[in-house]
């Protein structure tokens, strides 16, 4: 894994911190902060190759996987797996 500083980018309106890209771990994973302000949140959306997992920093989030509705406080985890419509 590189020693390069992490890649910052903006995406949708939000501010995403990559720490690990797919091209630095051999396509096994990326890891990434991502900044969302209320409003700002990321349409439904399906991923067809890789699982995507959060992990809440700080505040609270209201996910939407599949047909379930879960709220997640700062230090709660949530997989969202490949094939399931999800967003928050």
């Amino acid at each position: 894994i590189s020693a390069e500083p992490a890649r910052v980018d903006w995406h949708l309106g939000s501010l995403m911190i990559w720490h690990v890209t797919s091209a630095e771990s051999g396509g096994l994973l990326s890891l990434g902060e991502v900044v969302v302000r209320p409003g700002n949140e990321p349409p439904m959306h399906v991923h067809a190759r890789e699982d995507e997992t959060w992990f809440v920093l700080e505040g609270s989030v209201i996910f939407q996987r599949g047909h379930e509705r879960l709220r997640a406080e700062a230090g709660t985890a949530l997989l969202m797996p490949r094939g399931i419509p999800h967003g928050f």
